[in-house]
C-alpha cells in the first residue's frame, strides 16, 4: 500500500473518470484520506462526489475505496 500524506498531489479515478486532487487529510498510517478536487466524480450507484471524497484502504481487497459506497478508487501520486 502506498502511504499518502497531507498536501500530496494525486490523481483519482473512478468509473473511467480521472481528476487531479490534493490529499487534505490523512491518517498517520495512510489508511484513511480526504481528497479535494475541482469537479465531480462517481456515478449513479453510490452517488456522486463534488469537490471532495473520503477514501479508505480496504485491507481485505488490497485497494482504496470510497468511504460511502465501497467502490474502488484508483489513486496515484502526480510526478
Amino acid at each position: 500500500m502506498k502511504v499518502f500524506k497531507k498536501d500530496d498531489k494525486v490523481t483519482i479515478a473512478m468509473n473511467g473518470k480521472v481528476v487531479d486532487a490534493t490529499v487534505t487529510l490523512a491518517s498517520p498510517n495512510g489508511v484513511s484520506l480526504m481528497v479535494t478536487f475541482d469537479g465531480a466524480i462517481g456515478g449513479v450507484e453510490g452517488g456522486i462526489y463534488v469537490g471532495m471524497m473520503p477514501i479508505m484502504y480496504d485491507e481485505e481487497r488490497k485497494v482504496f475505496t470510497d468511504l460511502i459506497a465501497g467502490r474502488i478508487v484508483d489513486i496515484n501520486p502526480v510526478r
